[in-house]
This record gives structure tokens, sequence and C-alpha cells, in this order.
């Protein structure tokens, strides 16, 4: 003898199901009048805000990989700094942070020697200084070389 499922898994059923576990918290919000639950609901839809932001995040981070990788070092800086902007600093979110900066020093270093190159020594400086800030990566080795080539008259010869 064949047994049939007692439940259905058509979409239409999946819904009903998600729409009926919500159920008890919606009724529970309308009867309290509002005031805890209007707490809960804000809480709630900030961290689905900030969780949005890191993945946001996140993906300008691997956009901006894919950049550095193809050498187009002025884009991958744009999207390290948009990363490193939707990522607030707070304690959960330190390390992350630390690592989109350190790829924001890298790309600004890359991007930095491009100019240089090129003749751009003053875009070049401004950029290495920028990295150099205590706020992103003060003992960056690379970028202080690059920065003491700038001063350098033999190497930097107009």
């Amino acid at each position: 003898m064949q047994k049939t499922p007692t439940y259905s898994s058509s979409p239409t059923a999946v819904s009903l199901i998600l729409l009926a576990a919500t159920m008890p918290f919606n009724l529970s919000s309308a009867q309290s009048g509002g005031g805890e639950s209007s707490k809960g609901n804000l809480a709630q839809r900030e961290i689905i805000r900030r969780t949005q932001a890191v993945a946001e995040a996140d993906r300008l981070v691997a956009e901006g990989r894919d950049a550095y990788k193809k050498a187009d070092f002025q884009l991958a800086v744009d999207k390290y700094k948009a990363a490193v902007g939707k990522v607030r600093n707070v304690p959960a979110l330190v390390d992350r942070r630390e690592s989109y900066t350190q790829h924001l020093a890298d790309a600004s270093v890359a991007l930095a020697q491009s100019y240089s190159k090129i003749g751009k020594y003053d875009e070049a400086r401004q950029l290495l200084e920028v990295v150099l800030a205590p706020n992103m990566d003060p003992e960056n080795a690379t970028a202080k070389t690059e920065l003491a080539y700038l001063d350098d008259p033999i190497r930097r010869n107009p």
C-alpha cells in the first residue's frame, strides 16, 4: 500500500506556513498597544539595516579586489573607500573594518606608485600621506619608502 504525504509542498502551502509562524508575533504586538513592540521593531530594523550594510561592504571589497587584480588601482581605491564608509566603527566589526582599511592602504600605495611613474608626484604624495595618517596605517613601510623615493632627487629628476 502506498502512503501519501499528509502535507503539501506547494509554494502556497509554504507561504501559508510562514504566515502562520508570524501570526502570534503580529497578534501580540497588536494587543500590547505598540509600546514595547515598536521599540523591538525599530531594533530589528536597525539590525537588518546594519547587516545589509556589512553585506554591501563585503560586495564592494570583492569588487575592489577584482579591480586590484586588473591593476585598476583607482577603481580599487574607490571601492575600498566605499566599503570602509559602509561599516561602522563598532567593537563587533573592528576586525572587518581593519581589514578593509588595510586593503584601502595597499591599493592607495599601488595607485601612488602608478602616479609616480607617470609624473603625478603631488597626487602620489597626497595618497601616501593619507595612508600614513594615524587613522589608516601610520607604520606602512611601503608607503614610507615610496614617500622617501618622492623626496629623492636622484629618483625624481625633473
